[in-house]
């Protein structure tokens, strides 16, 4: 049995290998299809012929993705995980049969929309129009002439104009005039026959590796059916727990003649009903080689379980048969130092992988340790007493604070966006968020490699590690790089938007909310409103200019009652003196996750102020 459940897992694997060699090959059919459309896209009449290359290009995008989760499926060897993999294997299935369909439906409609298209651009021809260049290149490629011999060029202008071909219709290498005189010098075979045959390779050769690919995949999925342990096995002999609510079953394969143990557990109440649904959950999820395995969960008379064990009475887990238990041995004789030292590593490598998948075992001990004493080979098992622990995984922490940086950057700046002059400033913000997209989907991979400790999906986990922390040092750069223009533009528009403040208008708007939020008042302090329209009417500072709390008129006269710190607003403008220029920092620096609820709060507004004639900072 064991060659068997070995055999299907390498079938899966190479299907799930399939997978990306098949995805690398629809990509190029689907290019080669576009490409060679593309190069005559003057001679056809609609884009129907590129639906085909569509789809096998979508398909291919989606096989390289599913294929991970294919892989991680079959190395964790989750049901959930094999079912959700053969119901992708369907759809792309699917997705494959429209191609087809659509490959073999338009196919007439593509070539008979030739001849009429090819006639009007062969009549236009001028030698130097788009036209023209279409015709050459054709003619070039295909090596034809016309559109079913070279004499169709006494019907076209040129012919009227030139008394001569184009030189495109020259054979290569030959010393040509282009005179019909001269057919020896000429390709005198006909452009549509050989444009049709041409498209006719092309979607015959797509529709072939469709077909081929689709039937691969039928036949994936029809040979990948369960198969229950328990129709195959015949009773040797049993014993029975001191638990009336448990018995054991030593039974034999009848096809690999492998003796397995069947663990029976009887449901009474609402307790034993939880107690076997988390032991089958936990045992079918941890696969170790320091744990007993795990093969089936079944129901009486070896049926599928019900998603309800309300309605059934008694459970049955298939599981390997191991030879003796570690109380057992320890009622014998007292273990050698060798004997235990190895037996101890490998109990702590069980109790390391349980722990890593957020499991705690809760009743370890010498009984539930099992020994095969030939291979000194310990496992643990009996999960009943087991609890899932919540795991807070730090994967997710991180995807969640991506996406709350990002969006929080992005809100900031759209609430100055009055000021600002481009959208070089949202560039870090539009990568964080992507790299948030992709921390949420990476992290199902990182979990699948780190509980079956598979070299290479932990290899391919870091090597996503890499090319995200490559995305995060281009955002960084991003950042810096276009920090200046940014800077820049809050220079050039700040102070029109002051001068034009009223009170109604979006300016003001964006200035009361600038105000309100920096603890600020003008440009370089309060008394910057002197120079404003809105002083010269009223002889007052808007509103937002006043401290909270605070009962105020909005007179200069009443400093104390304004808000004077003239470095809150100079971080959003750039100076326009000679000597110094002030640069906006990311407003990545001036945000913080508050631990307690989670929303961003501004915490600080810096200004990194650069003197050119010192040099100082």
């Amino acid at each position: 049995m064991a060659f068997r459940v070995k055999a299907s897992k390498n079938i899966l694997f190479l299907i799930s290998l399939l997978f990306w060699w098949s995805g690398a090959v629809f990509t190029y059919v689907g290019s080669y299809f576009i490409t060679s459309y593309k190069n005559f896209d003057d001679f056809r009449v609609d884009d129907y012929g590129l639906v085909p290359a569509i789809i096998i290009l979508a398909v291919a995008g989606v096989m390289f993705s599913i294929s991970i989760i294919g892989c991680c499926a079959i190395l964790r060897e989750s049901k959930i995980g094999l079912g959700f993999f053969l119901l992708i294997i369907w759809l792309i299935l699917a997705a494959e049969v429209t191609a087809l369909v659509f490959g073999y439906v338009y196919k007439p409609s593509i070539i008979d929309g030739l001849y009429g298209s090819a006639y009007n651009l062969f009549y236009m021809y001028d030698g130097y129009n788009s036209q023209s260049e279409a015709v050459d290149y054709l003619q070039t490629q295909l090596q034809c002439c016309g559109l079913t011999d070279y004499n169709d060029w006494k019907n076209f202008r040129w012919y009227y104009v030139y008394k001569t071909v184009p030189e495109s219709c020259c054979r290569a290498n030959e010393p040509c005039s282009g005179k019909l005189e001269q057919p020896h010098l000429l390709n005198t075979g006909g452009c549509v026959d050989k444009l049709q045959q041409l498209l006719e390779r092309v979607l015959n050769f797509a529709l072939l590796v469709i077909l081929g690919f689709a039937i691969i995949k039928f036949l994936a999925v029809n040979t990948q059916k369960p198969r229950q342990i328990m129709a195959n096995m015949v009773l040797k002999s049993q014993h029975k727990d001191q638990d009336a609510s448990l018995r054991q079953f030593h039974v034999v394969d009848r096809r690999s003649l492998q003796r397995v143990a069947v663990k029976k557990l009887a449901l009474r109440d609402d307790m034993s009903i939880k107690h076997a649904l988390r032991e089958v959950k936990i045992t079918c999820r941890l696969q170790h080689e320091n744990i007993v395995r795990v093969f089936e969960a079944l129901g009486p008379c070896g049926q599928p379980l019900p998603h309800n064990l309300t309605q059934v009475t008694e459970i049955y887990i298939v599981q390997e048969l191991m030879e003796t238990d570690l109380a057992q041995i320890l009622e014998q004789d007292p273990l050698p130092v060798a004997h235990a030292t190895l037996l101890f590593y490998q109990l702590l490598r069980g109790l390391k992988f349980i722990h890593s998948a957020n499991v705690l075992h809760r009743d370890l001990k010498p009984a539930n340790i099992f020994i095969n004493t030939e291979q000194m080979l310990l496992k643990i098992g009996d999960f009943g007493l087991a609890r899932i622990v919540d795991p807070h995984y730090s994967h997710k922490v991180s995807g969640v604070t991506f996406t709350l940086l990002g969006s929080y950057f992005i809100a900031i700046y759209k609430i100055f966006e009055d000021f600002r002059v481009d959208d070089y400033g949202l560039v870090p913000a539009i990568i964080i968020l992507a790299v948030a997209g992709v921390m949420f989907s990476i992290s199902i991979i990182g979990c699948c490699a780190i509980w079956r400790e598979s070299k290479i999906g932990l290899g391919f986990f870091l090597l996503i590690i890499l090319l995200i922390f490559a995305a995060e040092v281009t955002a960084l750069v991003f950042g810096y790089v276009y920090e200046p223009s940014i800077s820049e533009g809050f220079s050039d528009s700040e102070y029109d938007f002051f001068y034009m403040y009223d009170g109604y208008n979006s300016q003001s708007k964006a200035v009361d909310y600038l105000q309100t939020e920096l603890q600020c008042c003008g440009l370089t302090d309060y008394n910057d409103w002197k120079n404003f329209r809105w002083y010269y009417d009223r002889k007052t500072v808007p509103e937002s200019c006043c401290r909270a709390n605070e009962q105020c008129s909005g007179k200069l006269e009443q400093p104390h009652l304004l808000n004077t710190d003239v470095q809150l607003c100079k971080f959003m403008a750039g100076s326009s003196s000679q000597s110094r220029r002030l640069r906006l920092l990311p407003l990545v620096r001036y945000w913080s996750l508050d631990s307690g609820t989670r929303e961003p709060r501004l915490v600080s507004c810096r200004c990194e102020q650069v003197s050119r004639s010192t040099g100082g900072t």
